[in-house]
């Protein structure tokens, strides 16, 4: 159930039935305190403002920080040059009237802040700016192949931005670019970079772009969801909450583990080259059995829980037989959009978070569950004093504390749920924005961590990716510790 305050109105969102009369009465008994109570948590939400020069800046959390400190993670970030730079490729067939595109881009920056951020270093502190919205930078640019005399390099510097390089100190992070092919053919070209936008962002700027496109071309305002906030305010709550539940937070945490993890050993392992130049990435990908899937569901259902969750305990429970390690850590990434109004805001707020569960190895696959259960658990309950600070301030001085120190990540996608709803662009007279595709020359080479795994469901089928640390593992080796672990499920299922 979600109770919102709109004015002097309670609005509440629920499933059908699930609310009774009795709960109506009370709520309604209690309207002025809900109000007042909302009200309260409203006037925290306002972003906190820093004057400097007459100018103002707010803060930002240590996941914008990370991109703006260089001395962060610098060994990887040297290696790695296209570390949090996004590039993404749009086929579109149909007539583009370029006025109403470029006016549908300008809407977009005047309606997300967050992509006309800056990030500063004002006396050592790093802080964000929101740039005037006026400002020349935040046009889109065209590019007419059809009868121009150019180079087919010309033409794919332009597509892939090869000429631009991001400027924190003064933007713009977003950029995009239309590159018309043919009479009924173009390209779209959008380049951003990681520290204002995220994956379910992606699908926000789709929905708002078409949406604008498809208003101006009728000649009227576009009718988008009102945003509750932006990026800044939602940094501000999230450094309020962080200081609020700190000591208790870190607390809980201190009590639950006092020591760091050992390294989990993969049978197989070879440590070849521990410098960041040498984990190069490869890739391996397998199609879970029927069987699996199915086990997979029933398992989630019968366990009231996510079927991530029963990856990640079969995971761990097959690590532990297979390499007696009791104390599993792993990383994952979470969407960060648990307040209501933030899931129409453009900004990163998917963060990694690290799961840590103790097991025992006569532990039995429900056991493991129940464990898997209550560590996610405290991973979602306990992140505003989060477990990889606290095990970073276990650290030796001189490791990097930018760098990971758990070596394997997992993560769930489910391709058969979109992220927002189609915007309905697509008609008679209308372009057709057919297909995103990321530009593969821009593939991350580097790993900085030894093994990643994604579990990929689409349909009935769900395959897994593995990408793994090549000076580690080879391909023979990997095969054979992903089939051992497919066996390990196909018997549990």
């Amino acid at each position: 159930m979600q109770i919102q305050v709109d004015g002097g109105k309670i609005i509440i969102n629920s499933a059908r039935g699930s609310i009774d009369d009795r709960l109506k009465l009370l709520i309604k008994s209690h309207k002025e305190d809900l109000i007042n109570y909302f009200n309260r948590i409203r006037e925290k939400e306002q972003a906190r403002k820093i004057e400097y020069q007459d100018e103002l800046y707010y803060e930002i959390t240590p996941s914008q920080i990370y991109w703006v400190d260089d001395e962060m993670d610098k060994e990887y970030k040297k290696c790695d040059v296209i570390h949090g730079k996004v590039l993404a490729i749009y086929d579109i067939e149909g007539s583009v009237d370029w006025r109403i595109f470029k006016k549908a881009v300008v809407y977009l920056f005047k309606r997300h802040e967050s992509l006309r951020s800056t990030f500063h270093n004002i006396e050592g502190r790093y802080l964000m700016k929101v740039e005037k919205e006026d400002s020349g930078k935040y046009v889109p640019k065209f590019m007419d192949c059809r009868r121009a005399l150019l180079a087919g390099q010309n033409i794919q510097e332009f597509i892939n931005f090869q000429d631009h390089t991001f400027d924190f100190k003064v933007g713009p992070l977003f950029l995009i670019r239309l590159t018309r092919m043919g009479d009924e053919k173009y390209v779209l070209s959008v380049f951003q970079h990681h520290i204002i936008s995220d994956t379910w962002s992606d699908g926000i700027l789709q929905r708002d772009l078409m949406a604008a496109y498809s208003a101006y071309s009728e000649n009227r305002e576009p009718d988008l969801p009102f945003l509750k906030g932006q990026y800044k305010e939602y940094l501000s709550m999230a450094n309020y909450y962080s200081e609020k539940d700190y000591a208790d937070q870190k607390k809980y945490w201190s009590a639950l583990y006092n020591s760091l993890p050992g390294e989990i050993i993969i049978p197989g392992f070879r440590r070849v080259n521990t410098a960041v130049s040498g984990k190069i990435a490869e890739a391996e990908t397998f199609l879970l059995s029927a069987e699996i899937t199915g086990r997979i569901h029933s398992f989630a259902k019968g366990f009231s829980t996510s079927q991530f969750v029963i990856f990640q305990a079969m995971f761990k429970l097959f690590v532990c037989r297979e390499t007696g390690a009791g104390d599993i850590l792993i990383g994952t990434y979470v969407i960060g959009r648990e307040d209501m109004g933030s899931e129409n805001q453009v900004g990163c707020y998917a963060r990694t978070v690290l799961i840590r569960t103790v097991l025992d190895t006569k532990d039995s696959f429900n056991d493991v569950v129940r464990k898997v259960i209550k560590s996610n658990e405290e991973m979602r309950n306990h992140t505003s004093f989060p477990l990889r600070k606290y095990l970073e301030s276990m650290m030796p001085p001189e490791h990097n504390t930018g760098s990971p120190f758990w070596n394997i990540n997992m993560q769930f996608y489910d391709r058969d749920l979109p992220y927002l709803p189609a915007s309905g662009m697509q008609g008679p007279g209308k372009p057709n924005f057919l297909k995103i595709e990321k530009q593969k020359s821009r593939v991350n080479s580097f790993i900085s961590i030894d093994m990643q795994l994604e579990f990929i469901k689409s349909g009935d089928k769900i395959k897994l990716l593995v990408q793994y640390d090549s000076s580690l593992y080879n391909s023979a080796g990997m095969k054979l510790f992903i089939s051992r672990y497919l066996k390990f499920m196909d018997d549990i299922a």
